[in-house]
């Protein structure tokens, strides 16, 4: 029985089809595919907070000059890139980019993909800000509970300090009477 299915799953183009538009228009990731001049030719960038615009308004667009990344973020998705036209796969990599919400942190996965016609780069990004948010508050606190304990082990000590002293005095007071 596991044997036909396979057979109807791998002569399905239709199932393939469809359970790969279902990943594409109902993941929280986003998906690229660009060419290897970095222009863009497909993708959900709609998903997960990811843009602000319908991927559809950056088909044939340079996406380094899209204003999509953040100027400062802009060497290492060149970067990326670089390598990736070498046959790396990149990643995970973090970016801002300018994103539905404001600033966005994704983390970018690229590979290089041959397609009948020619190379391209395909590219999986994950909005992290939320995750770097809390890792950043949970950070902070960590900080500020090492503090706490600092400063109650630092009086804890003083108090051992001052026992000792009070100990002294009170020995050398029985001495004097």
């Amino acid at each position: 029985m596991a044997e036909k299915n396979t057979k109807i799953i791998n002569n399905d183009t239709n199932l393939e089809h469809e359970f790969l538009q279902s990943i594409f228009e109902y993941s929280l990731d986003a998906y690229f595919l660009l060419d290897f001049e970095g222009k863009f030719i497909m993708g959900n960038l709609d998903r997960g907070n990811i843009l602000n615009k319908k991927a559809a308004d950056f088909i044939g667009k340079d996406i380094m000059q899209s204003g999509i990344i953040k100027d400062n973020y802009l060497p290492r998705a060149l970067a990326m890139m670089s390598k990736v036209k070498t046959g790396l796969v990149v990643g995970p990599e973090n970016l801002i980019i300018n994103g539905l919400l404001g600033e966005r942190i994704i983390e970018v996965v690229v590979r290089p993909i041959s397609i009948i016609d020619g190379k391209y780069i395909f590219g999986v990004a994950r909005d992290m800000t939320d995750i770097k948010k809390r890792e950043q508050d949970l950070n902070d606190k960590i900080d500020e509970l090492e503090n706490v304990n600092k400063i109650m082990v630092d009086r804890e000590l003083k108090m051992v300090e001052l026992k000792a002293k009070l100990e002294e005095m009170r020995q050398k007071y029985e001495k004097a009477n």
